[in-house]
């Protein structure tokens, strides 16, 4: 410790005596070095290119402020690069449902419920009517239950939505710096492999015309073939030492007549069907309608 006073003790003198041939920065980032060497502070705020933690209970401050103290100082010599710590946002988050007492109650109540609905005769229609309530029961527990169920997944789900909208945000510079990159090294080989392809033409069209010239001269050619340099092909792996980037074929489709797309392939879209059954209409060519008996269940 004693060590690392004198060395900022001797930087905060340095810095003091000439405040014009030093940089602050470099002041900054040097004397956090030395006050946090060996330490892991819990929290430090970047500064620049600087980091300067102010936790009470972190030892490289409190040598920071040790030093400064010995050289009759209370305040940092470098003000404008230290922050206050952010304010920490502490969110309580229910996790346990089963500890939970009103939806141990719902619990326990479905449990009777579940048990009066097992052991329940229909055989008259005045059974209906304790029936019928049981179900309006039933209607508010699930209701009551369901919205529970979302107030303990909604902190987690905007929590989700926020990290995603802040990582889509954040990530969105090196996506398009990925996709640039990658789109210019495929476009610089595709017009390679073209030239190459027009060059290997061009040669094949001049050596035709000379196998032409030698047949109606009786194999004489008036002048040598001038082919063209060929371009080598573009490398399709390159290597350095941070890695390699090796080009390969990715099989795609699309479909340009459904007509002939095999049945097998053809996904029912059973959202519209249902919609469309529900709206009446009476028949779906392919499709069987037809309907069966349900409840619907009123509370008051």
């Amino acid at each position: 410790m004693g060590n690392a006073i004198s060395r900022i003790e001797e930087l905060i003198r340095e810095y003091r005596d000439c405040p014009d041939e030093l940089d602050p920065r470099k002041v900054a980032v040097e004397v956090y070095a030395i006050a946090h060497e060996g330490v892991t502070p819990r929290w430090c705020p970047f500064i620049e290119e600087a980091k300067l933690c102010l936790e009470r209970d972190c030892r490289g401050c409190q040598i920071y402020l040790d030093a400064l103290s010995s050289v009759g100082s209370t305040t940092a010599p470098l003000p404008e690069y230290i922050s206050t710590p952010a304010p920490t946002e502490t969110a309580l988050l229910r996790i346990a449902p089963s500890s939970d007492v009103e939806i141990m109650a719902f619990y326990s109540q479905a449990l009777k419920l579940r048990e009066y609905a097992e052991r329940r005769v229909i055989s008259t229609a005045e059974d209906l009517k304790p029936a019928t309530n049981d179900l309006s029961i039933i209607a508010r527990t699930k209701k009551a239950m369901e919205e529970k169920r979302k107030d303990y997944l909604k902190p987690f789900q905007d929590h989700i939505k926020e990290t995603n909208d802040a990582f889509k945000t954040l990530m969105e510079p090196i996506e398009v710096a990925d996709q640039v990159t990658r789109n210019k090294i495929l476009a610089f080989q595709a017009e390679q492999e073209r030239k190459r392809r027009e060059q290997e033409e061009i040669n094949r069209l001049r050596m035709e015309a000379a196998q032409k010239e030698a047949a109606l001269n009786g194999g004489v050619i008036a002048e040598p073939v001038q082919l063209v340099e060929v371009a080598p092909e573009a490398p399709r792996k390159t290597t350095t030492e941070m890695g390699s980037a090796s080009a390969f074929k990715v099989r795609k489709w699309e479909i340009i007549d459904f007509r002939l797309v095999p049945d097998d392939l053809k996904v029912i879209d059973a959202g519209k069907v249902t919609k469309l059954v529900k709206a009446g209409i009476s028949s779906i060519a392919g499709i069987r309608i037809w309907e069966e008996d349900s409840l619907r269940i009123s509370t008051r």
